[in-house]
Protein backbone atom coordinates (compact mmCIF):
# COMPACT_ATOMS: atom_id res chain seq x y z
CA UNK A 1 0.00 0.00 0.00
CA UNK A 2 2.93 2.51 0.91
CA UNK A 3 4.26 1.70 -2.89
CA UNK A 4 1.39 2.75 -4.23
CA UNK A 5 0.94 6.07 -2.51
CA UNK A 6 4.24 6.80 -3.41
CA UNK A 7 3.81 6.13 -7.33
CA UNK A 8 0.76 7.94 -7.11
CA UNK A 9 2.97 10.85 -5.40
CA UNK A 10 5.48 10.42 -8.22
CA UNK A 11 2.82 10.94 -10.73
CA UNK A 12 1.72 13.90 -9.41
CA UNK A 13 5.03 14.96 -9.54
CA UNK A 14 5.92 14.26 -12.62
CA UNK A 15 2.55 16.00 -13.97
CA UNK A 16 3.29 18.97 -11.88
CA UNK A 17 7.16 19.34 -13.68
CA UNK A 18 5.33 18.93 -16.91
CA UNK A 19 2.81 21.63 -15.95
CA UNK A 20 5.69 23.83 -14.54
CA UNK A 21 7.97 23.49 -18.03
CA UNK A 22 4.85 24.38 -20.02
CA UNK A 23 3.75 27.50 -18.15
CA UNK A 24 7.87 28.39 -18.00
CA UNK A 25 7.68 28.56 -21.96
CA UNK A 26 4.44 30.10 -21.83
CA UNK A 27 5.45 32.66 -19.79
CA UNK A 28 9.07 33.12 -21.75
CA UNK A 29 7.10 33.12 -25.18
CA UNK A 30 4.70 36.27 -23.84
CA UNK A 31 7.81 38.07 -22.58
CA UNK A 32 9.25 37.63 -25.88
CA UNK A 33 5.69 39.29 -27.68
CA UNK A 34 5.77 41.66 -25.35
CA UNK A 35 10.02 43.13 -25.95
CA UNK A 36 8.52 42.89 -29.45
CA UNK A 37 5.68 44.69 -28.96
CA UNK A 38 6.91 47.57 -26.97
CA UNK A 39 10.17 47.75 -29.27
CA UNK A 40 7.62 48.48 -32.50
CA UNK A 41 6.02 50.81 -30.77
CA UNK A 42 9.21 52.55 -29.74
CA UNK A 43 10.10 52.90 -33.33
CA UNK A 44 6.68 54.03 -33.88
CA UNK A 45 6.50 56.93 -31.64
CA UNK A 46 10.45 58.00 -32.23
CA UNK A 47 9.65 57.99 -35.88
CA UNK A 48 6.29 60.73 -35.49
CA UNK A 49 8.84 63.07 -34.40
CA UNK A 50 11.95 62.93 -36.19
CA UNK A 51 11.60 63.47 -40.16
CA UNK A 52 10.97 61.05 -42.70
CA UNK A 53 13.92 59.22 -43.80
CA UNK A 54 12.71 59.25 -47.51
CA UNK A 55 10.82 62.58 -49.39
CA UNK A 56 6.99 62.90 -49.17
CA UNK A 57 5.27 63.73 -52.54
CA UNK A 58 3.47 67.17 -51.33
CA UNK A 59 0.57 65.80 -54.15
CA UNK A 60 0.66 62.52 -51.75
CA UNK A 61 -0.10 64.67 -48.77
CA UNK A 62 -2.38 66.84 -50.29
CA UNK A 63 -4.32 64.09 -52.37
CA UNK A 64 -5.12 62.83 -48.14
CA UNK A 65 -6.21 66.20 -47.10
CA UNK A 66 -8.61 66.26 -49.74
CA UNK A 67 -10.19 62.63 -49.05
CA UNK A 68 -10.28 63.41 -45.62
CA UNK A 69 -9.03 66.28 -43.66
CA UNK A 70 -9.44 64.52 -40.21
CA UNK A 71 -7.38 61.16 -41.54
CA UNK A 72 -4.54 63.58 -42.82
CA UNK A 73 -3.97 65.55 -39.65
CA UNK A 74 -4.03 62.66 -37.96
CA UNK A 75 -1.19 61.28 -40.02
CA UNK A 76 0.32 64.79 -40.37
CA UNK A 77 -0.19 67.23 -38.29
CA UNK A 78 2.77 67.63 -35.43
CA UNK A 79 4.84 65.75 -37.28
CA UNK A 80 8.81 66.79 -38.41
CA UNK A 81 8.34 65.79 -42.13
CA UNK A 82 10.80 65.95 -45.37
CA UNK A 83 8.04 66.95 -48.04
CA UNK A 84 9.41 67.47 -51.42
CA UNK A 85 6.97 69.77 -54.18
CA UNK A 86 7.65 72.60 -57.50
CA UNK A 87 7.40 76.16 -56.14
CA UNK A 88 4.41 77.56 -57.72
CA UNK A 89 4.44 81.22 -56.10
CA UNK A 90 6.78 82.53 -53.48
CA UNK A 91 5.80 85.84 -51.32
CA UNK A 92 5.84 87.29 -47.62
CA UNK A 93 2.82 86.39 -45.20
CA UNK A 94 0.33 89.23 -44.27
CA UNK A 95 0.48 88.47 -40.69
CA UNK A 96 4.25 88.06 -40.30
CA UNK A 97 7.60 88.55 -41.06
CA UNK A 98 7.93 84.70 -41.88
CA UNK A 99 8.20 84.26 -45.78
CA UNK A 100 5.96 81.66 -48.08
CA UNK A 101 6.69 78.93 -50.44
CA UNK A 102 3.95 77.32 -52.26
CA UNK A 103 4.18 74.13 -53.67
CA UNK A 104 1.03 72.71 -54.23
CA UNK A 105 -2.02 74.32 -55.96
CA UNK A 106 -5.63 72.57 -56.46
CA UNK A 107 -8.78 73.60 -56.93
CA UNK A 108 -11.02 70.21 -55.15
CA UNK A 109 -14.89 69.85 -53.55
CA UNK A 110 -15.03 73.15 -54.17
CA UNK A 111 -12.32 74.58 -51.87
CA UNK A 112 -8.78 75.56 -52.98
CA UNK A 113 -6.15 73.53 -51.35
CA UNK A 114 -2.30 74.53 -50.83
CA UNK A 115 0.51 73.73 -48.51
CA UNK A 116 2.88 76.68 -47.95
CA UNK A 117 5.94 76.18 -46.44
CA UNK A 118 6.63 78.89 -43.89
CA UNK A 119 10.21 79.96 -43.81
CA UNK A 120 11.50 82.28 -41.15
CA UNK A 121 12.58 85.84 -41.87
CA UNK A 122 16.27 85.00 -40.72
CA UNK A 123 16.08 82.41 -43.61
CA UNK A 124 15.17 84.90 -46.36
CA UNK A 125 18.25 83.90 -48.33
CA UNK A 126 17.19 80.52 -48.55
CA UNK A 127 13.86 81.61 -50.52
CA UNK A 128 15.58 84.17 -52.49
CA UNK A 129 17.46 80.86 -53.85
CA UNK A 130 14.54 79.49 -55.45
CA UNK A 131 12.84 80.25 -58.19
CA UNK A 132 9.26 79.50 -59.79
CA UNK A 133 9.14 75.90 -60.93
CA UNK A 134 12.52 74.37 -59.03
CA UNK A 135 11.85 71.87 -57.00
CA UNK A 136 12.47 71.88 -53.38
CA UNK A 137 12.95 69.62 -50.21
CA UNK A 138 12.28 70.77 -47.21
CA UNK A 139 12.01 69.34 -43.44
CA UNK A 140 9.89 70.97 -40.84
CA UNK A 141 6.51 70.28 -38.93
CA UNK A 142 3.65 70.25 -40.34
CA UNK A 143 0.58 72.39 -38.34
CA UNK A 144 -1.78 71.24 -40.56
CA UNK A 145 -4.35 73.32 -41.83
CA UNK A 146 -4.35 77.32 -41.37
CA UNK A 147 -7.59 79.08 -40.86
CA UNK A 148 -7.93 81.27 -43.66
CA UNK A 149 -10.13 84.34 -44.08
CA UNK A 150 -12.28 82.21 -46.63
CA UNK A 151 -13.48 79.78 -45.26
CA UNK A 152 -13.00 77.42 -48.83
CA UNK A 153 -8.99 77.59 -48.77
CA UNK A 154 -7.50 74.89 -46.92
CA UNK A 155 -3.59 75.86 -46.37
CA UNK A 156 -1.61 73.32 -44.94
CA UNK A 157 1.28 74.43 -43.58
CA UNK A 158 4.65 73.19 -43.08
CA UNK A 159 7.46 75.50 -40.56
CA UNK A 160 10.63 75.34 -42.27
CA UNK A 161 13.47 73.91 -40.43
CA UNK A 162 15.86 72.83 -43.61
CA UNK A 163 15.50 73.58 -47.13
CA UNK A 164 17.54 71.93 -49.77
Amino acid sequence: MSGQIQFQSNKKWSIGKKIGVIGGIVVAVLVIIFLIIAAIGSNSSSSSSTATSEPIKVATIMDDYIYDINTANSKYKDKTLTVTGQVVHKNQFNNSSDYSIYVYNKEAKGQDFTFVIDIPADKVSEVNKVKIGDFVTVTGKCVGPVKQNDPSDVSVQLQAEKIN
